[in-house]
């Protein structure tokens, strides 16, 4: 039985028991009322919610670099080196990196790891970060899920950088944890 399985019965179960616990008095088992919230509203002149907007409930997000497309992103990070180049990781094991200031046209490919990762849900490529000396040490750390003699496995694995921040040096891949 999978894992997220036994633990939703787990907790439902537990949450029923404290449910009950917690609503029964001690000696006679009889369920007891509690006083719960405030009986007014405090007077608060000074923080006040804003008008409602007649637009109604619309969300508008626009998007910031137009001419591109992920396949289901999870992480978008600045690089280390100055506010101009952005990384993004695509659950499937791409890394991408372009310059903010000419996004379009100028995508490629930091790192392609998707042979080492097993996706989909919530597994995947699911993190990364640059070490906190990078111009000094090119270190590139990790996080993904992969797997291991048949059994899904949470990775973290170091890599090198090149020394321009435009790509991953696959093959010097150190794993760390998994």
């Amino acid at each position: 039985m999978p894992r997220r399985v036994i633990f939703t019965r787990h907790f439902t179960l537990l949450v029923i028991l404290m449910i009950s616990i917690m609503g029964c008095d001690r000696e006679t088992g009889d369920f007891q009322e509690f006083d719960w919230g405030l009986d007014q509203a405090p007077v608060n002149t000074t923080c006040l919610a804003p008008e409602r907007s007649d637009t109604g409930f619309g969300i508008r997000i626009p998007k910031v670099f137009p001419g591109l497309s992920f396949f289901r992103p999870v992480l978008m990070l600045q690089g280390p080196h100055g506010d101009d180049l952005w990384y993004v990781l695509e659950q499937e094991g791409k890394i991408s990196v372009f310059n903010k200031n000419n996004a379009v046209g100028n995508l490629k490919t930091f790192a392609d790891i998707k042979k080492r990762v097993t996706y989909g849900g919530e597994r995947g490529l699911l993190g990364m970060a640059f070490h906190p000396g990078f111009r000094d040490d090119r270190r590139v750390f990790i996080s993904c899920t992969g797997d291991k003699n048949g059994k899904l496995t949470s990775i973290i694995s170091s890599f090198e950088a090149a020394a321009n921040g435009l790509s991953l040096k696959t093959a010097t891949e150190k794993k760390i944890l998994s």
